[in-house]
């Protein structure tokens, strides 16, 4: 099993955060990225235990248009073969209701 985990967020302090525990108490390699084709790219390629995915993006555009979390999520899961699961997403300012139901 692969120790990388792909954790997409733009909040810098969040980024440091998770990835601190990520790295010292679960001994994972983290990639990091807000960038919508990287992120498509880190995931096709695999070799990932998870993808750690902020709902709420506030930078990241795809094909000129500014998209959140729950897009890239479903862009991830219409184009990339064998994408890791899990795919988990965290929610930032939504409801768990209003997440679900634009992801599903």
């Amino acid at each position: 099993m692969s120790n990388r985990i792909l954790l997409v967020e733009d909040d810098p302090i969040n980024v440091k955060f998770i990835q601190t525990v990520l790295i010292k108490k679960g001994g994972f390699e983290v990639i990091v990225s807000e960038e919508v084709d990287e992120i498509l790219r880190v995931a096709q390629g695999g070799d990932l235990a998870a993808i750690i995915m902020d709902v709420s993006l506030s930078r990241s555009s795809y094909e000129g248009k500014k998209v959140d979390g729950i897009f890239i999520t479903q862009l991830g899961r219409r184009f990339v073969r064998n994408l890791v699961q899990p795919f988990d997403a965290y929610l930032a300012g939504l409801s768990a209701k209003t997440a679900f139901s634009r992801t599903v």
